[in-house]
């Protein structure tokens, strides 16, 4: 059966050729197009014109062919056929050709097929007594024309009682004679299921045809009174500069009460005009919303490049992410040449950061953009972000990547320049310390600006870089320079571990011993205690806890060093970041407009909705966030432990050595003997001190430490 067809047909009792067309345009099939031309009781005549038409339009050579079949059957049927005195009268028990689908119709005029054969035929559903004599196997055949039978008997009487109110199939023996073929061997239920499963499939097929026609005229009615309301929005648009708040009761009204799709010109218009008014009343985060939508869809939206420049500057503003940036990518012809960069990298970047990432379709957009704007320099940034993801891990690549960034960046005077530039260096170190390029990464992370926001991470990274190089003063001085009040905010767990493993390799094995113990006593205290008030809170309540930490830490169940990651973490200060702007929004444009603003309940349930979804999303960044303390608390317990079996491994060496030493009159090292930090001389502009609170901007990154190795030779 067709009921499941998704396009929409025409009532197919008189079918005209635009509607064959448009079925057909709306990927019908051909064999239902010939079901449907099959079941039409009027269908034009075709000129030669109207063959050019239905050829142009896509119309197969057997469609057309069907359309002129059907066409003969329907002239042919509606000719009176000349009498036939030979003939029974059979006008008023079989069915017209033309009420049947084509099939039955054309097989109607064609002997019935034998028992063993395929029923093929149509039956008489109404025989009677006066049209022809009921079969039965005890009774003689009458003559065709004759109306009395006799009655051999009460059961032969029954019999034709019975077989006259059945449906009967002709059967031929030889030539024009024929024979009453009995009902238990003949093929009528065949037949029967064959005609009734036709006519049930026409009805449905004709029902479906109606129905959906029926709903594309309506549709089609709507759409054209939408089309009578675009201009009233686009008024609307025009009046936003000197009244916002007008324009955006009337589009958030129209909106409610039409409810237009978004792929209509009206839908997008009005979405256009919210955003537009939104942003006029200092509503960026809700703007970029609405604004999305707008140039997402699929009509023609007046002013878009206009609208584009906004949208990127309110989307830039608020963190946000086009939600299907390829589809506002299909507009590209229509972007002004001097954002055509700034678009293709918020593009790229939705592809990377977005709901719907793509990274392969994103580093392709990326590199299509020129050079000559810092949008190159971003792009190339990214592109070497996705250069060093798994499964790729292309460092080469990556790195020449970078290398484009610092030239791009050598000469710029924009802002966002700093941090490019910042970041690349941080990038660069990394990819050398990954390939165990201590030295050049060393290097590297020396580069990264003091200012730079990028810092914290440079130094811990560079830390255990001279660790793991045996470079332990470095690793002390570098900790040490962690310890500034500029850090103060930072979640830096491993600072402790990264001073015991420096203090065993210059073999102070009590210094070592303390910092473990300061590591267990605090950072590793803190994941038992959030251990246990995940226990006790339940997963909503969490961003509510955080909120109230920040208000006031010190009756907060939360380990403020925890409070410090989950601040750390960029994902959590994205989606803060959003949430806090939504919830001022809502709270301004209430003040604002609420009072006397009919649409405020609706647009304030959009700003409701938006914050709860965002703040159950929280939910799961914040879990994740606590699990990933958890498993780095766990991780950095099991390298305390291994620090520790060091320590005490290192110090019976030690302490065998020393015996020996005394025992042939020598003398041990102890941590008295070594010199004091001002006692070391000074080479060129260093300086020593001992830190004590303070904070000297221009020498974090030069501090030397004085602690000099016991392990001797």
């Amino acid at each position: 059966m067709f009921s499941g067809l998704a396009v929409y047909m025409p009532d197919a009792e008189a079918l005209s050729l635009q509607e064959i067309i448009v079925m057909s345009g709306q990927g019908l099939s051909d064999d239902v197009l010939i079901t449907i031309i099959s079941s039409a009781d009027a269908l034009p005549e075709l000129s030669q014109e109207d063959y050019g038409t239905l050829e142009k339009s896509g119309i197969s050579p057997r469609v057309i062919e069907a359309i002129e079949q059907r066409r003969k059957a329907i002239q042919d049927a509606s000719q009176p056929e000349p009498a036939n005195p030979q003939s029974p009268d059979t006008s008023e028990s079989a069915p017209d050709a033309s009420e049947l689908p084509d099939a039955a119709a054309n097989a109607a005029d064609q002997p019935a097929a034998s028992p063993e054969e395929s029923p093929a035929a149509p039956v008489n559903p109404a025989s009677t007594d006066e049209t022809a004599p009921a079969g039965n196997t005890e009774t003689e055949t009458a003559p065709a024309g004759n109306t009395e039978t006799e009655t051999a008997s009460a059961e032969n009487t029954e019999t034709e009682k019975t077989s006259a109110a059945a449906p009967e199939v002709l059967t031929p023996i030889v030539g024009d004679s024929t024979v009453l073929a009995p009902l238990e061997s003949s093929n009528v239920p065949l037949v029967f299921r064959k005609f009734f499963e036709e006519a049930y499939e026409t009805y449905t097929v004709q029902a479906e045809v109606a129905r959906r026609y029926a709903r594309l005229q309506n549709e089609t009615a709507s759409e054209r009174a939408y089309d009578s309301e675009v201009p009233k929005v686009i008024g609307y648009i025009q009046k936003i500069p000197v009244n916002p708040v007008g324009s955006l009761e009337s589009c958030l009204a129209l909106s409610e009460t039409i409810n237009p799709p978004l792929d209509t010109p009206l839908g997008a218009t009005l979405s256009q005009c919210i955003g537009l008014a939104l942003n006029e009343l200092k509503a960026p985060a809700m703007a970029a919303v609405y604004l999305d939508q707008a140039l997402q869809s699929k009509a023609k939206l007046r002013d878009f490049a206009p609208t584009l420049t906004t949208f990127l500057s309110v989307a830039h503003d608020t963190d946000y992410t086009s939600t299907s940036p390829m589809l506002i990518n299909e507009h590209f012809g229509d972007v002004q040449t001097e954002n055509k960069p700034e678009f293709l990298y918020f593009t790229g970047y939705s592809l990377v950061y977005g709901p719907s990432p793509d990274p392969a379709l994103a580093n392709q957009i990326l590199s299509n953009i020129p050079k000559g704007t810092i949008y190159y320099a971003r792009a190339r940034f990214l592109m070497a972000v996705l250069a060093v993801r798994a499964p790729e891990f292309k460092f080469r690549t990556a790195a020449e990547y970078l290398n484009q960034v610092l030239d791009a960046v050598k000469e710029s005077d924009v802002p966002a320049a700093y941090e490019i530039q910042n970041a690349a260096w941080l990038a660069l170190a990394r990819i050398a310390y990954e390939n165990h390029a201590y030295s050049a990464a060393d290097a590297f992370y020396r580069k990264v600006d003091i200012n730079s926001h990028h810092l914290r991470d440079a130094i811990v990274e560079n830390a255990w870089g001279h660790l793991f190089n045996n470079e332990h003063a470095q690793v002390l001085s570098l900790t040490h320079a962690l310890r500034a009040p500029i850090f103060e905010k930072s979640w830096i767990p491993d600072l402790l571990l990264l001073e015991a493993g420096a203090y065993l390799g210059l073999c102070r094995y009590d210094m070592a011993s303390r910092s473990l113990e300061t590591l267990r006593t605090t950072t590793i205290a803190d994941g038992t205690a959030l251990k246990a008030y995940m226990a006790q809170t339940p997963a909503r309540d969490y961003y509510n806890q955080i909120i109230k930490h920040a208000e006031a830490p010190e009756n907060s169940p939360i380990p403020h060093s925890i409070y410090k990651r989950v601040l750390a973490d960029s994902t959590f200060k994205m989606l803060h970041h959003s949430i806090r702007l939504l919830t001022d929004e809502r709270q301004k444009l209430n003040q604002h407009v609420g009072p006397s603003f009919a649409s405020w309940p609706k647009l304030r349930a959009v700003y409701d909705e938006a914050i709860a979804q965002r703040q159950q999303f929280m939910v799961t960044v914040i879990s994740g966030i606590y699990d990933s303390v958890l498993s780095q608390l766990h991780a950095l317990d099991i390298s305390a432990s291994q620090v520790a079996i060091e320590i005490r491994l290192a110090q019976r060496q030690r302490e065998a050595e020393c015996l020996k030493i005394v025992a042939s009159g020598g003398q041990c090292a102890s941590p008295e003997s070594a010199p004091a930090a001002s006692a070391l001389q000074k080479r060129g502009n260093e300086a020593y001190w001992t830190f004590d609170g303070e904070f000297w901007r221009d020498e974090i990154m030069s501090y030397v430490s004085g602690v000099t190795s016991l392990c001797g030779d």
